[in-house]
């Protein structure tokens, strides 16, 4: 498939990239020390492709396939995990069937390959039709992407997630922003909790970030932490219209790079 731009995007992981161009690589890019790759992929495949995506999962992730209640939701599974088969495979020395996944105690994958893999650190996430992908040498990695839908009890949910901070800055936006101010605050936490790799147990209201939009996505508090916020960088991307999506790295601001992967193609 031939490129959408032939203009690789980079940011500083303090600006806020509200809109990236995103470029299908010709070939694996090299993910350096000092960077961080972001891909996106969408999740609506032939039927071909998805048995191809199928061949490439694990025993028990096609068990994990066939609890789905829903067949779009089993779909989406599969696609979004063998694509992220394909992705490490380009990262590493592996086959992307034979790549091996350990889960941390909340879920969260990680490589259990030793050696080369044991610097690369990664994340996905997906929602409706898109799936996003995090990758880095530096330390851990949460990455989240939210479809916007129409939300008729918005300022309820806000209030069950929110610290008091964010929701006095939810309050000052425009009514007509606030939609996508509160789905920009919630990418942002879950990115942040994913990160951490706590899942569930670490309560969304103790941590607090930047949400007005003119200003540079941050961390700005986390309960009991007051050093989080120099030790955690938080970038911003839209993957597709009416998708907010944010990335949180550990370390030092990472130069980011945005990549499409084209879902259809049957080679890594």
């Amino acid at each position: 498939m031939a490129p959408r731009t032939h203009r690789k995007v980079r940011y500083d992981c303090a600006m806020i990239a509200d809109i990236a161009s995103w470029t299908t690589p010709a070939a694996h890019p090299e993910l350096a020390a000092q960077q961080v790759h972001i891909w996106r992929s969408n999740l609506e495949v032939s039927a071909a492709t998805l048995a191809t995506l199928q061949q490439l999962l694990s025993s028990d992730e096609r068990e994990r396939a066939r609890r789905f209640v829903f067949a779009h939701d089993r779909r989406r599974f599969i696609v979004a995990r063998g694509v992220l088969r394909r992705l490490l495979a380009g990262y590493t020395a592996s086959a992307a069937a034979d790549l091996v996944f350990r889960y941390a105690p909340e879920g969260k994958p990680f490589l259990a390959q030793p050696d080369e893999t044991a610097t690369l650190t990664f994340n996905l996430a997906h929602s409706a039709e898109w799936a996003v992908y995090g990758f880095t040498r530096q330390g851990r990695i949460g990455i989240d992407i939210e479809a916007h839908r129409a939300l008729k009890d918005l300022r309820q949910l806000a209030a069950s997630i929110f610290s008091a901070q964010e929701l006095a800055a939810l309050d000052a936006v425009p009514v007509p922003q606030q939609p996508a101010t509160f789905y920009a605050g919630w990418t942002r936490k879950e990115a942040f909790v994913k990160a951490l790799g706590t899942g569930l147990s670490f309560p969304l209201h103790d941590v607090t970030v930047s949400l007005p939009p003119d200003e540079p996505a941050r961390i700005l508090y986390v309960r009991d932490d007051p050093t989080a916020p120099q030790r955690w960088h938080l970038l911003t991307f839209v993957p597709a219209p009416n998708v907010a999506g944010a990335v949180v790295m550990e370390g030092p601001p990472l130069a980011a790079a945005y990549w499409h992967f084209p879902s259809e193609q049957t080679e890594p």
